[in-house]
């Protein structure tokens, strides 16, 4: 039996081995899906939130008949028929992206991918007379031949792709196709919340203005200065690095690729705030130098940002940082509040439709107070906000610590999905061959 670990030697192999039986295998058929799957805002709202709430943006009706429902030719009813695709689009991000509704790293990739395309828009820039990006618009796929030649976007190659094929598939445009998947993807890691998707972005787009993306070697006031060009607070900033929770790295120490930022990867928790702000004791990767964009991480395979270890610890940042860190269920309403924001970034809100009921119910998950992990106690957090008194600087909040060896986390191609993931990347999407190649894994 195959390990999965071993898969990415075999790559090479198994694409050669598919370029054979490519031309025998049936392109992606729009109408063949006979399963269906149950399955970075806001200012200083304190108050709790139910996480399947809308996050307060309003859509126009996107040109489709809204009001009284209707039901699909797919047999799905809507309140507004623009919505009628996305349920087929659903289906097929579910089976053929997301491994059957999984929080892989293709979840991670599309949720990443929102950010990356969305970040993409420049009040100065437009000020100036100058072209300031269409913001959350898809050109990072329509114009991938520009956009992904920055280093910023190295690794999201494989999922420009795949979501290029689905959008061309269902004849979707590529800004929509963006933010769904990026939605769907929260959903399906435990403790996501429903984040609002709207339909409708045009087709017509240009490339992004090179050096939007923020990048993990960048200063607090780097960063801060860039998201206030784009529109967004120190808070909608801290409230979109939530993301963080289930995302990992690949690119910044390519010696320890999959490495999660936290201990609980496929939950969208608070456990990323709490444990950004231990103390960092370990380079993980085992050089003498830390590389540009990391920083010490305070456990064995858990990765750290140099980007995320300043935010945490600056003063105009640190406060909602170390809040989220003890109040996961506002956290997650922000995020989602936060995430709508970018989503409609650069975007004529009048011409899109609210299609938020196609977004999948949440997966099971019991809300909890993030814990220190073991061996690690009150006095390994850095506390960094000013307004000690406010936050209980000198409490812990009721964080306790695991008992047991403190342990080293395992990557991410050990969770489920990676696997379909390799294979997709060197079979292109050559479907049933799929299906032999994870026999030999089962």
């Amino acid at each position: 039996m195959l390990c999965k670990s071993s898969l990415r030697t075999l790559a090479p192999t198994l694409a050669f081995f598919v370029s054979v039986t490519n031309a025998l295998v049936a392109p992606r058929s729009p109408t063949f899906f006979p399963f269906s799957f149950p399955f970075f805002g806001g200012g200083g709202e304190r108050g709790h939130h139910h996480h399947d709430g809308n996050p307060g943006f309003g859509a126009g009706n996107g040109g489709g008949n809204q009001g009284s429902s209707s039901v699909c030719s797919n047999g799905q009813s809507t309140q507004n028929q623009v919505c009628c695709v996305w349920y087929d689009v659903l289906q097929d991000v579910q089976a053929n992206l997301f491994s059957g509704g999984q929080c892989d790293d293709f979840a991670h990739d599309s949720l990443r991918l929102t950010f990356h395309d969305g970040i993409g828009f420049s009040f100065a820039l437009t000020a100036q007379g100058l072209w300031g990006g269409g913001g959350a618009d898809g050109s990072i796929i329509e114009h991938s031949d520009v956009e992904m030649s920055w280093g910023v976007n190295e690794g999201l190659e494989l999922i420009v792709e795949e979501q290029r094929k689905i959008a061309d598939t269902w004849g979707v445009s590529y800004g929509d196709i963006i933010q769904f998947a990026g939605a769907v993807s929260v959903r399906n890691c435990a403790g996501g919340p429903k984040i609002q998707f709207l339909a409708g972005r045009s087709k017509d787009t240009q490339a992004a203005p090179p050096n939007l993306v923020p990048e993990a070697f960048d200063s607090v006031d780097t960063i801060l200065a860039r998201m206030a060009d784009a529109g967004f607070s120190a808070n909608d900033l801290v409230d979109l690095m939530a993301s963080h929770s289930i995302g990992f790295q690949e690119h910044v120490d390519t010696t320890v690729p999959g490495t999660p930022f936290d201990t609980t990867p496929q939950e969208l928790d608070s456990q990323f705030f709490l444990e950004t702000m231990l103390r960092g004791t370990i380079n993980i990767g085992g050089q003498n130098t830390l590389n540009p964009g990391e920083a010490l991480s305070p456990i064995p395979g858990e990765f750290r940002l140099q980007s995320d270890f300043l935010l945490a610890r600056d003063g105009r940042t640190s406060c909602r940082w170390q809040e989220w860190a003890a109040e996961e269920a506002n956290m997650q309403a922000a995020f989602a509040t936060a995430m709508a924001k970018l989503a409609i970034t650069g975007q004529d809100v009048s011409q899109l439709a609210d299609c938020s009921e196609v977004i999948p119910n949440a997966q099971p998950y019991t809300p909890r107070l993030p814990h220190l992990p073991p061996q690690k106690s009150f006095f390994d957090i850095e506390f960094s906000c000013p307004a000690t008194k406010k936050l209980g600087n000198g409490n812990n909040r009721g964080w306790q610590t695991l008992p047991g060896p403190l342990q080293r986390i395992p990557t991410i191609y050990s969770q489920p999905g990676f696997l379909r993931t390799v294979v997709q990347a060197t079979t292109k999407g050559s479907g049933g061959i799929w299906d032999w190649i994870s026999s030999l894994f089962n």
